[in-house]
């Protein structure tokens, strides 16, 4: 039982927090815009480069997440963040993000060059593979909050990772579950009451669809940065709390109080 009340109170601390992270920073409706512009002048200096383009690609994403993590760190710690603060980020973690996106990119790359051709006579091999790729990706999934939240290097980001997923597995999964689906169901909700309401738009022939394609990539863009600025709050609150506190020490803290 104290388990369960346990998860409940953490969940509705980080929850409350998001919210008002959110509600406090309405820039993260929109933060995703300039990110994908900077994606893409990577991707273009990348399709010049030949050999070097994964390099410059690699590059670009650890900018990016450098940067939205920093972001994430600082409305986490002050409620706030400014344009310094996005411009800053871009080489605060990307040391970090890079070296962790090169080691998982080694993984995998062993794993296709060494092991694959071994074992790929196995039955049903290609599913078991992808079993194991997804559920180390379950694991890994609280690799972003270990990034910002823990001073370690890269390997030791990815081993604590672990670790924490260990002792905490129960706690991360069950909201993190939940939010995967509230996203998922709220994407396909949104497609249809979008087409509802200005779906009579692309009868106006090709005119009418530029206008319904731009008015929906406006309005889908807005709401799953929302979705993703919260759950990104969210995880982080939650992270703080698992990462700097055992359950035995909660409840001893809520008990006193």
């Amino acid at each position: 039982m104290n388990i369960v009340k346990d998860i409940l109170l953490n969940n509705k601390e980080a929850f409350k927090k998001s919210i008002y992270g959110l509600k406090s920073n309405p820039a993260l409706l929109v933060i995703g815009i300039p990110y994908i512009a900077v994606m893409y002048m990577f991707m273009i200096i990348a399709s010049n480069l030949s050999f070097f383009g994964g390099i410059i690609i690699f590059a670009g994403q650890a900018a990016v997440i450098s940067s939205y993590l920093y972001i994430i760190e600082n409305v986490l710690m002050y409620n706030s963040f400014s344009m310094s603060d996005f411009k800053d980020g871009f080489r605060v973690y990307f040391r970090k993000a890079y070296g962790i996106l090169f080691i998982l990119w080694i993984i995998r790359y062993g794993i296709n060059l060494f092991i694959v051709p071994i074992l790929s006579l196995i039955p049903f091999f290609g599913m078991l593979l992808n079993i194991v790729m997804f559920i180390a990706a379950i694991i890994l999934n609280p690799l972003p909050e270990s990034i910002y939240q823990k001073h370690y290097d890269e390997w030791h980001t990815i081993t604590y990772t672990v670790e924490f997923f260990k002792e905490n597995w129960l706690d991360w999964i069950i909201p993190n579950a939940i939010i995967a689906i509230a996203v998922y169901f709220a994407s396909l909700g949104i497609q249809t009451i979008f087409y509802n309401i200005f779906g009579s738009i692309i009868t106006m022939g090709a005119m009418g669809t530029s206008i319904y394609t731009a008015l929906y990539v406006v309005v889908f863009s807005i709401i799953i940065q929302a979705l993703m600025g919260f759950s990104m709050l969210f995880r982080g609150y939650l992270y703080g709390i698992l990462s700097n506190t055992t359950r035995r020490q909660r409840n001893y803290r809520r008990n006193l109080s």
